[in-house]
């Protein structure tokens, strides 16, 4: 991300943060309230708190490399599960293939610490 993209970013979660604190001032309704407001008050809170997971999950997969082409409309709970859950599965196993690999190659090289034959299983 550019410095550009980040001042943008951190500008609107200011905002956002800004319209979350009045949201949840206005969320719990008075009596006098008309109940079509207090549910389109609760619905932008909901909105809001939606927008902030979205960019605290595209935060996580930046910050872990993850895949982060997914559209913002996406059900949260798939974004989840299939691009930062599955991702780090995967990436786990990954490394716990690699770790039995080079165990069992370190078993039979007598120099492993500098060999050629370790780092070709580490790429």
């Amino acid at each position: 991300m550019n410095p550009e993209e980040e001042y943008e970013r951190g500008y609107r979660q200011a905002w956002r943060g800004l319209l979350g604190r009045a949201l949840g001032e206005l969320a719990a309704p008075s009596p006098s309230e008309h109940p079509a407001d207090v549910d389109r008050v609760r619905l932008a809170t909901l909105e809001a708190e939606r927008h902030d997971t979205i960019n605290a999950l595209r935060d996580l997969c930046a910050e872990h490399n993850l895949s982060n082409e997914w559209a913002d409309a996406l059900n949260v709970a798939d974004v989840i599960n299939y691009h930062v859950f599955r991702s780090l599965n995967a990436r786990r196993t990954r490394e716990k293939t690699l770790a039995i690999r080079i165990d069992q190659h370190s078993d039979n090289c007598p120099r492993c610490g500098d060999c050629p034959e370790l780092w070709e299983l580490i790429k």
